[in-house]
């Protein structure tokens, strides 16, 4: 009498020795690819721990892509207008506090500030620049507490100082019921 199960399980263990017979085969082939590049192996650990230039760059003297005759100076003007100025010093005066700064744009503002790396961290801020010569209507102000409250930030509101040298910060925290 052959029990059902028992051809299973012969199927089963015969795929298991197929299957262990090739990992070993793939194992020794490894082993042969090492044993074949060695030289070059250890050539390389050398010169890793001798702290030489293992990577072989190709050193061009002249720019293979540019000719002498397309070549041009060009004009760096940024920024021009006094909001890409306020956006500028803004972005500066962040940075130098040592906040992260990333763009603002899917949010409604200028810039988002984080505490630290922005991976780790959620935005605390939202940064609307306002030029200081621009009235802000009551609606806007509102506007701008609600987004805050809405996208869970404080809204602060950059504009430039009296003397144009430096710029002035605003917070706007809603407070609604």
């Amino acid at each position: 009498m052959q029990l059902p199960y028992l051809n299973n399980i012969i199927k089963h263990l015969f795929y298991i020795g197929v299957f262990c017979t090739k990992v070993e085969c793939c194992i020794e082939e490894r082993k042969r690819q090492i044993t074949d590049m060695i030289d070059r192996i250890v050539e390389g650990k050398r010169r890793k721990l001798l702290g030489l230039n293992t990577k072989r760059r190709k050193k061009y003297s002249v720019y293979p892509w540019l000719r002498q005759e397309d070549a041009c100076t060009v004009r760096w003007n940024f920024p021009v207008t006094p909001g890409e100025k306020l956006r500028y010093n803004t972005f500066k005066t962040l940075w130098e506090q040592g906040h992260f700064i990333t763009p603002g744009q899917k949010f409604g503002g200028d810039f988002l500030v984080y505490p630290g790396d922005p991976v780790k961290f959620h935005a605390q801020f939202l940064i609307i620049c306002v030029e200081r010569s621009s009235a802000l209507p009551m609606s806007e102000i509102v506007a701008f507490g609600r987004l805050g409250s809405s996208v869970r930030k404080t809204v602060v509101i950059a504009s430039p100082s009296s003397d144009q040298k430096s710029v002035v910060f605003q917070s706007i925290n809603w407070s609604g019921t």
